[in-house]
């Protein structure tokens, strides 16, 4: 790779060159329904870039390109390569969409990734495909990408606690894109806009407002409301909730799973093609 490698953060060394039939839970013995993994009909290899990233290589010139980040969803786990969203928006955008993902990704990751390349580049695009918030990183920077994964175990999540971060982060990130536009979206299952609506559904009576989606909407909420949410322990999710799609005024809005991929997990062909065509959308 020589010397004088643009983002030399940017690889994976265990992956470099290499060539993988199954990964992760896409096998046989570690996917989440076995008969659908041995009816898949298509053909999967894992392939890897000189960067260790399942992608081709990179053209020399990095500024124009659509960055793609984010964990395993991105990465296409249990899909050809050809079925992977990055891919597919590369073929509805006509623009080079350069995959920069990693099973098991934590947003820490994702937004450093993203932090490095406005340092470097400020390309045109990135487009940030935000992980599960029970991940995280070791704070050890001496260890590969691969080594400082860590999935921390859900009951010991402050959700509340952790979208304040996660927008405090966003903020930053926000404040030093300069031309660089920033699309971000969430993986499923994570804490989307279904989720809060059914928390909302389940305590709201009937002479509550629509959940709020904005802060200008919930600064109208009445006062009962926050009083009833508070003795929920509600209040500061939802408020941390609105506050954090706040800083994403280009987002992808909650979409459907329509299929899955061989793992019966991820991302199916026509799941992928929608979410890449709604990607498509916001980069104009």
């Amino acid at each position: 790779m020589g010397p004088q490698l643009i983002l030399p953060n940017f690889v994976l060394n265990s992956r470099i060159g290499q060539v993988e039939q199954y990964t992760g839970i896409d096998s046989l013995k570690h996917c989440r329904n076995r008969d659908h993994f041995k009816s898949y009909p298509h053909s999967i290899e894992y392939r890897y870039n000189s960067r260790g990233y399942r992608d081709q290589e990179w053209p020399i010139d990095l500024t124009h390109a659509v960055w793609c980040l984010g964990d395993s969803f991105t990465t296409g786990l249990g899909s050809p390569m050809e079925h992977t969203w990055p891919y597919l928006l590369q073929q509805t955008s006509e623009q080079r969409c350069i995959n920069v993902s990693m099973d098991g990704a934590s947003n820490n990751w994702i937004l450093q990734k993203a932090n490095e390349l406005l340092d470097q580049l400020q390309p045109d695009a990135i487009v940030i495909h935000l992980s599960y918030l029970h991940r995280d990183a070791k704070p050890d920077s001496s260890l590969s990408d691969e080594d400082r994964r860590m999935a921390v175990r859900h009951g010991a999540i402050d959700t509340s606690l952790w979208l304040g971060q996660l927008q405090q982060d966003i903020s930053k990130l926000n404040q030093r894109r300069g031309r660089t536009k920033i699309i971000y979206s969430f993986v499923p299952g994570w804490a989307v806009e279904k989720t809060f609506a059914n928390e909302w559904a389940k305590i709201a009576g009937s002479a509550w407002c629509s959940m709020p989606e904005t802060q200008a909407e919930w600064n109208g909420v009445p006062l009962f409301v926050q009083e009833e949410l508070t003795k929920f322990e509600l209040k500061d999710l939802f408020l941390n909730w609105t506050q954090l799609l706040d800083t994403m005024p280009l987002h992808v809005p909650e979409f459907e799973v329509q299929d899955s991929a061989r793992d019966h997990h991820h991302y199916g062909l026509v799941t992928a093609q929608n979410f890449a065509l709604a990607v498509s959308q916001l980069l104009g």
